[in-house]
């Protein structure tokens, strides 16, 4: 939409953003409940504004970032499991202080 179109109802029929004619503009029907989307028949666009709820994207973006984490320690663990057979009981063990830092920052190494 062009900077000067305000729609301020979901359901009003604002000028095409491409030509700025009305008389061609018709809101599509069918879309998802958060998207409110028209078409202009003379210049063949279609446009839509989107309802947007950040909880539950912030939400999943937290899950995913803390599964991350996570797959992450786990491939370390993993890789120390591999090694340990090779290291010292004190390498092993300053390893695992290492990695108990990542998970608990606050960790001291004992």
């Amino acid at each position: 939409m062009s900077a000067s179109t305000t729609v301020t109802e979901p359901t009003e029929l604002g000028p095409c953003p491409s030509c700025g004619g009305t008389s061609g503009v018709r809101q599509v029907t069918g879309t998802s409940p958060s998207v409110r989307a028209w078409s202009c028949a003379a210049r063949r666009t279609d446009w839509a504004i989107a309802v947007v709820n950040l909880r539950p994207f912030l939400d999943h973006l937290t899950a995913t970032v803390e599964l991350a984490a996570a797959r992450s320690v786990l491939r370390q663990v993993i890789a120390l499991a591999d090694e340990a057979p090779a290291l010292s009981d004190d390498q092993v063990r300053a390893r695992l202080v290492d990695l108990a830092r990542t998970v608990w920052p606050g960790c001291r190494r004992g």
